[in-house]
């Protein structure tokens, strides 16, 4: 752990960035998120923007008011990575072609598009789920192509610092 930690305290301290910033005045975050990205990819931070990707989603999901940013992030940060995968896309090796099995999904859930109460929230919401399914195997078959166990090692270490400051903050709060 104190390798993982020494070796990305820059993301450590980004991530830790977007939380405060979240907590304190999250409208910043429209501006300080999608540029931590542009910059992780520009500096070849591969396996942190795959990693903040993930803790942007875990972040979505929480009941926490300070978290609410990451629920709006989260399309701006699948948007970017979506035209970075694109780009990748056509040197990988080994595509991932999961994104032809959830096809019937997407079928199927843009027939609904036509029933549903809200019709640019389920566009958005069809189309933010294949980008998922499109975006996520292959960056990951990317990173584990170019990175081997590495990429698995880090994303278990972030997760499970995640988890540890998740109980911290149950018993804080």
């Amino acid at each position: 752990m104190k390798l993982y930690l020494k070796e990305n305290i820059q993301f450590i301290i980004i991530v830790s960035l977007w939380i405060i910033v979240g907590f304190t005045f999250s409208p910043l975050n429209f501006f300080l998120v999608p540029f931590s990205i542009l910059i992780f990819h520009n500096k070849g931070y591969e396996e942190e923007l795959f990693i903040g990707f993930l803790l942007v989603l875990t972040f979505s999901d929480s009941r926490r008011g300070g978290f609410q940013w990451a629920g709006q992030i989260k399309n701006i940060y699948i948007l970017i990575l979506a035209l970075i995968t694109f780009k990748k896309y056509l040197g990988l090796k080994t595509k991932v072609k999961l994104h032809l099995f959830i096809l019937p999904f997407v079928l199927i859930a843009a027939y609904c598009i036509i029933y549903s109460p809200v019709f640019s929230i389920a566009i958005q919401k069809t189309m933010s789920y294949f980008l998922l399914f499109f975006i996520v195997p292959n960056i990951f078959s990317y990173l584990y192509e170019n990175y081997n166990t590495s990429i698995l090692r880090n994303i278990v270490w972030a997760v499970a610092i995640l988890l540890a400051v998740g109980i911290l903050m149950k018993y804080i709060n």
